[in-house]
């Protein structure tokens, strides 16, 4: 069984410069695409913030990284587009994640550290590029 962590990179920026309510929405479009996830795949839950958790019934590593994948490409080029009360802004997000091997892990935590010690790691590369 693998566990992975999702961040949506800079979600304090997008707060902050759109306003929580352009958050939100953001948050509802990753969780949409999160969605496609089924309970044959696994389970997708909301961790905290900006941040979501995902525990796949498989024991493939490669394909649970192929649907991380597929999802990430998704979400990563979606234009999203909020009107304001003198224009249109459209811009883009990207997310993160950190997969986990749950068998390697003593309990729970471990799991969830694992996942996310490997998603900091992604964060630093691509914060990096």
């Amino acid at each position: 069984m693998f566990l992975a962590i999702w961040d949506i990179d800079s979600f304090k920026l997008v707060n902050d410069t759109y306003g929580h309510d352009v958050g939100d929405k953001i948050l509802i479009s990753v969780s949409q695409s999160l969605k496609k996830i089924n309970e044959s795949i696994g389970w997708v839950a909301r961790f905290g913030g900006d941040e979501f958790v995902i525990v796949f019934n498989s024991e493939n590593q490669e394909e649970c990284e192929f649907v991380l994948q597929s999802i990430k490409k998704e979400i990563d080029n979606k234009t999203h587009i909020f009107t304001s009360s003198n224009n249109n802004r459209s811009f883009k997000v990207s997310v993160s994640y950190g997969l986990s091997n749950v068998s390697n892990a003593n309990d729970a935590e471990e799991a969830i550290s694992m996942a996310d010690k490997t998603l900091y790691r992604c964060k630093q590369i691509v914060h990096h590029q």
